[in-house]
């Protein structure tokens, strides 16, 4: 069901964090992804076939060091781009729309609010919920039963 998170929920996160947090997690999607295509630009064809090179020649060699490092990069961007499709279908059409301004084409929130039509404080809900959405599924933020459970410990 594709529905805006509850606002008692929302109240639970701090909003400048969380809006950092999920920018934070962008940056450096886009930089992973970036560096990835970076590395498959330096291997040269014939260093692919690693089988046959002797395990203690490979810790030492550049060329192996840096399959490895795009290795790293290219798992981590699917697995990204995986969660993220997951998450558009999880996301309702106006999350969906300031997920598309905000995070991947990185407009404005005034033209953002402009776009969706709608007051300030419907579109900072509307942005909230799909922040919380994204740092929810990437665990940038406890989830919402730590979250309660941390709240009742500090009462105590």
């Amino acid at each position: 069901m594709r529905v805006l998170l509850e606002e008692r929920i929302m109240n639970q996160y701090d909003t400048r964090q969380l809006f950092e947090e999920v920018i934070k997690l962008f940056d450096d999607f886009n930089a992973k992804q970036f560096f990835a295509q970076e590395y498959l630009c330096k291997i040269s064809k014939d260093v692919i076939n690693l089988k046959s090179l002797n395990h203690k020649k490979m810790k030492k060699d550049l060329t192996f060091r840096t399959v490895l490092k795009r290795d790293q990069c290219l798992n981590y961007v699917v697995d990204f781009e995986k969660k993220i499709e997951f998450l558009k279908s999880q996301l309702t059409d106006d999350e969906m729309i300031v997920y598309t301004y905000s995070l991947e084409e990185r407009e404005l929130d005034k033209i953002i609010r402009n776009r969706l039509n709608k007051s300030p404080h419907k579109y900072y809900q509307i942005k909230k919920s799909c922040y919380l959405k994204i740092a929810l599924l990437f665990r940038l933020v406890p989830s919402i039963e730590e979250n309660s459970c941390l709240e009742i410990t500090q009462m105590i």
